[in-house]
């Protein structure tokens, strides 16, 4: 997985992202939008992509150094038939 920013500046609520992600042999690209920010966490939701999804980053300390937890929900299609 991979992340750039799309928009300028510093992170932000409201800041472009784009995502590509590896699975399986296949790759997708996401474009988000950060709906939430802090030091310790962010928040997005997808503007584009295979799969519409939102989700969290979230940053801890640990004795070890940083903890990185990434949470994300996939809210799958409807397809109707004709």
């Amino acid at each position: 997985m991979s992340m750039v920013y799309e928009t300028s500046g510093p992170p932000a609520v409201g800041t472009r992202t784009r995502e590509t992600m590896r699975s399986m042999g296949s790759t997708a690209v996401t474009i988000g939008e950060v709906v939430e920010f802090s030091s310790s966490r962010t928040a997005f939701r997808s503007l584009s992509g295979p799969i519409p999804c939102n989700g969290s980053r979230e940053f801890s300390a640990t004795p070890a150094g940083t903890k990185f937890t990434y949470f994300s929900i996939f809210v799958p299609q409807v397809f109707s038939h004709p």
